[in-house]
């Protein structure tokens, strides 16, 4: 090939006058895609976060950090939970992750969708976002977050995402994330 991408093609040789000459023109063409695909796993690490946050909640003293760390610990944990259930599927079923239903569901009905079965756990962490997240001085949930922000419920919050991180991934659990989140 040549310095400027072209590829040479055969030209008519310069012949005597008079003589008939044939010539022929040789072409390649294609087309060639090369794509590089990177995927981006951020589940192990809000994982990580969720539990780095629980462990800051239960060493503080001061009330009002308690509280906003129970309660960045709750959001951390419930985004972990998002992630993980995202992630599973994509790395585990494919044609589930990309229907969407799937992708349209909240966490409980995604953590059903891939295993089968429903959670109290992610059912309880889901609804302890909403509840952080939402807030309505007329909702029942709203003591319950009440109840859970504290160094008690960012460890709750911690404890279960690890607990359901375990039940999503089974035996299929990938070594990167384990080693990430502390449980190799």
């Amino acid at each position: 090939m040549q310095a400027d991408g072209l590829r040479p093609r055969l030209m008519p040789a310069v012949m005597p006058m008079g003589e008939n000459i044939q010539t022929m023109q040789i072409q390649d063409s294609g087309k060639a895609d090369e794509t590089i695909r990177i995927e981006a796993f951020q589940s192990a690490g809000l994982v990580a976060h969720t539990r780095i946050l629980a462990r800051i909640a239960q060493s503080e003293t001061d009330e009002m950090r308690v509280v906003a760390l129970a309660t960045a610990t709750i959001l951390m944990a419930s985004a972990a939970l998002e992630a993980v259930l995202s992630e599973a599927a994509y790395i585990l079923n494919q044609s589930l992750y990309k229907t969407r239903k799937f992708r349209k569901s909240g966490a409980p009905d995604k953590f059903e969708q891939l295993t089968g079965h429903s959670s109290q756990e992610a059912t309880a962490l889901w609804n302890a976002r909403i509840a952080v997240a939402h807030a309505e001085p007329d909702n029942s949930r709203t003591r319950f977050v009440g109840m859970k922000l504290n160094a008690q419920g960012a460890e709750w919050a911690a404890n279960c995402i690890i607990k359901l991180s375990k039940e999503v991934w089974g035996a299929s659990m990938p070594e990167w994330f384990s080693e990430t989140i502390g449980i190799a």
